[in-house]
């Protein structure tokens, strides 16, 4: 007979074991299958005995990397029709245009795309509209005034718009940032490309005709927070895939005159006239997290100075980049400049760089848009595609 400590010992052997060589769940091995691959394996079912209008660009990719013209028309002739392409790289050898859509005066921000022409005869010769394009997260993106422009267009012709669906490079669910008035969404939205086109229908244009090929989760909490959503190396139209950690912090940066470089691990940012140990310090008086800032040396051709990265700070992007950016405009008042201009264009909101500006207490940024927010985050139960145990703010 087995003594029972042999037998307990057994057990615990067996559970060790298991914790070690259990089969990680990791991104690469438990792939999410996109709206792209969900079509395929509806075998094109819904594109059926249509004329398509595909809007799509260099980020349209399956999960093996493929492009979504090549899975649509895998061979020389083409087997579903498609009229016209926004943004399409060189496919099988051609060179495919870019004037592919008209932008009327009810579209938002028309006036930043002033090269993009169409032909109001072609738009009315389809019977639907297929979007597919990998969105950064940001409203600062403009594949989302592109998903806006296609409801619009779908909307106004009577036609179906068919979006596959995509998690944002951002992490989803997470809303934060100034509140865009144009399009209504914070700046960073927390959506995905399906929601949004639901967003739009609902809130916009109502009566659109939509049709969303969903991701193929069971609930909200099964979308990974992929580093790189693809096999190979994409850029999207706004940052490199690798990136989208920190799409929001980063697009802000780029209305100052600060010096920025980015890694796939970090963004680090400075200038010559600002010391990074004192900001840390200052920082670290604010909120202890800011102890974790990261600082290193660059060299230029005249000069060397130190430049710093809030990737360690485990805080809130649009709260750590506001804190940082506020401080350096008082300190350094005369070296630091912001364009509000350029700042309000991609966050939609002329506030954010008046209170900047005015050297606004830290405390007032995360109370400024709250009646805004409290009726998004009412709109986003409404309009959400998966289920979810909680909606994080």
């Amino acid at each position: 007979m087995q003594h029972p400590y042999y037998k307990a010992l057994f057990f615990l052997l067996l559970f060790v074991s298991g914790v070690l060589f259990s089969p990680k769940n990791t991104p690469a091995e438990s792939p999410v299958s996109y709206g792209i691959d969900v079509l395929k394996k509806l075998e094109y079912e819904p594109l059926e005995w249509r004329r398509t209008a595909v809007f799509c660009n260099h980020s349209s990719l399956d999960r093996q990397g493929r492009h979504l013209l090549d899975v649509l028309n895998p061979s020389d002739t083409m087997a579903i029709p498609l009229i016209y392409i926004f943004n399409a790289p060189h496919w099988k050898g051609l060179s495919i245009p870019e004037e592919t859509i008209w932008m009327d005066s009810t579209v938002i921000r028309y006036q930043q795309y002033p090269h993009l022409r169409f032909n109001i005869r072609d738009i009315l010769s389809c019977d639907a509209i297929l979007f597919d394009m990998q969105l950064s997260g940001v409203v600062d993106d403009p594949a989302l005034s592109i998903l806006q422009i296609a409801a619009s267009l779908a909307q106004k012709h009577d036609l179906e718009l068919i979006v596959c669906d995509r998690p944002p490079l951002t992490r989803l669910d997470t809303c934060q940032g100034p509140w865009h008035e144009g399009f209504e969404l914070p700046y960073q939205y927390g959506l995905t490309s399906g929601e949004l086109a639901h967003y739009f229908g609902t809130y916009f244009f109502p009566g659109l005709r939509l049709s969303v090929i969903p991701l193929d989760i069971r609930n909200r909490q099964d979308i990974p927070r992929f580093i790189s959503p693809y096999p190979v190396k994409v850029d999207t139209l706004l940052l490199n895939s690798e990136q989208g950690k920190y799409a929001t912090g980063l697009s802000l940066l780029q209305a100052t005159n600060l010096y920025i470089e980015t890694t796939p691990e970090n963004v680090w940012f400075g200038s010559p006239s600002a010391d990074p140990f004192f900001l840390k310090a200052k920082l670290a008086d604010i909120h202890p997290a800011f102890g974790n800032i990261s600082i290193r040396t660059v060299k230029n051709d005249t000069s060397a100075f130190q430049i710093l990265s809030l990737d360690k700070v485990k805080l809130p992007e649009f709260y750590k980049i506001t804190a940082c950016l506020r401080l350096m405009l008082i300190l350094y008042p005369d070296q630091i400049l912001l364009d509000t201009q350029a700042l309000a264009r991609k966050t939609g909101s002329h506030e954010y760089g008046e209170l900047l500006l005015r050297h606004t207490p830290l405390d007032h940024f995360q109370v400024y848009w709250d009646p805004e927010y409290r009726t998004f985050y009412e709109r986003m139960k409404r309009i959400s595609l998966y289920r979810s145990d909680a909606m994080k703010e």
